[in-house]
């Protein structure tokens, strides 16, 4: 119900064009399909400045990134169960790209890896990561690379892992959750 209420931002017409495209056997739309229904919709394009996987499903981000991604700045897919998130669509449409939530787990951890290596612009990161992953080190090490981030949430992190957020000194607002087996810490100890 969340998308069809987000999607009715859309109008008329480009709801038909979206849903005739994305409703083909393949589930994709041709590249004449996104470029009349970007000439149809510039004026819907800003409407897009926040991306969330609850609202509009990511089926559909296959033909929103490539109309609208030079305006998204906030990305949400943490509510995603699925965890089929198309890092490098957003990557590549997205260069203005300056909050993102996502679950971090083994199977994607990579992924997010790459896209924190490449978008420089990012200001907010939330990350939940899952109790199977073992590779939030390596996350931390990417993040202090990010020259501009001030906002980071890290929920699921592992205690022994925390005393890398000390070398993030740039931060402004900084938000942790460790896992729930883990004891109480005090992250200015060394």
């Amino acid at each position: 119900m969340d998308s069809s209420i987000c999607l009715a931002i859309l109008k008329a017409g480009v709801l038909d064009l979206l849903f005739n495209k994305l409703n083909n056997e393949k589930k994709s739309c041709s590249e004449q399909g996104v470029a009349e229904l970007g000439s149809r919709n510039k004026s819907s394009k800003s409407e897009f400045v926040d991306i969330d996987s609850r609202k509009i499903p990511l089926e559909y981000w296959s033909v929103i990134l490539p109309l609208c991604g030079t305006q998204v700045r906030e990305i949400n897919a943490t509510w995603n169960i699925a965890n089929k998130i198309p890092y490098r669509l957003i990557l590549n449409e997205c260069p203005y790209l300056e909050s993102i939530q996502f679950n971090v787990n083994n199977n994607n951890w990579l992924e997010i890896i790459s896209l924190l290596l490449e978008a420089k612009s990012l200001k907010s990161v939330y990350l939940h990561i899952s109790k199977d992953c073992k590779v939030s080190v390596d996350i931390l090490k990417v993040l202090r690379r990010l020259p501009k981030l001030t906002k980071l949430f890290l929920h699921g992190l592992d205690p022994k892992e925390v005393y890398q957020l000390q070398k993030l000194i740039h931060l402004e607002d900084l938000s942790l959750s460790l896992r729930k087996d883990s004891p109480p810490i005090n992250i200015f100890e060394k």
